[in-house]
């Protein structure tokens, strides 16, 4: 009798522990979504097969030129301004002397004397210059300069001979009083003045 009841007991417990089970079971399904876990992944298969992995390629960055350094442009030097050249003055013409001109100054018969004057522009080297008087006595100067307006004078007779003052060394008179002619020649023997004597008279320049 104690064994049927007991397995009463024990069915009675199954069958209501039965229907709390399935009144329960809604409950959990309900309320299943939000305190359900997400079923792990199974290990062993991941392990066991390596899955690929996707990568996406990250592009290499094309690199930036250098920019190439500007050249630094050279200073353009300033020109240094040319000066104006000063006007050139004219040069003024120099007067041309008169050539060297020699004359009888004076011709006297009585005191036997020639006095001869350049009458030029420019000193006048009598050296070589030869005084002729008639009849072949002749007088040669040795070297002396006459400047321009100055005078020499020349006796026939004998002397000394200082400054402008020349003696021919004559023993007699060489000049005639009648109409005898004084040349005057250069070394080369051209006749460069000429004048004669007349009787009684002292000739000068004309």
């Amino acid at each position: 009798m104690q064994r049927r009841l007991a397995v009463v007991v024990v069915l009675v417990a199954c069958v209501m522990l039965t229907g709390c089970s399935q009144l329960a079971a809604p409950v959990e399904e309900a309320s299943s979504p939000a305190t359900t876990e997400p079923t792990a992944p199974d290990t062993a298969s991941a392990v066991g097969t390596p899955q690929p992995i996707e990568t996406t390629a990250i592009p290499t960055p094309t690199p930036t030129p250098t920019p190439t350094a500007t050249p630094t442009p050279t200073p353009t030097p300033t020109p240094t301004p040319t000066p104006t050249p000063a006007p050139t003055p004219t040069p003024t013409a120099t007067p041309t002397p008169e050539p060297a001109e020699l004359t009888v100054a004076r011709l006297d018969a009585e005191d036997e004397v020639v006095v001869l004057r350049n009458a030029g522009g420019r000193p006048l080297d009598l050296d070589g210059y030869a005084v002729d008087f008639d009849d072949g006595q002749q007088y040669t100067f040795s070297r002396y300069v006459l400047d321009p307006g100055e005078t020499v004078t020349l006796y026939t007779g004998r002397g000394d001979d200082a400054g402008a003052e020349r003696y021919a060394g004559f023993f007699y008179p060489v000049i005639n009083d009648a109409g005898d002619t004084v040349l005057v020649e250069d070394p080369s023997g051209r006749i460069v003045v000429a004048r004669q004597a007349s009787a009684g008279t002292t000739t000068a320049d004309g």
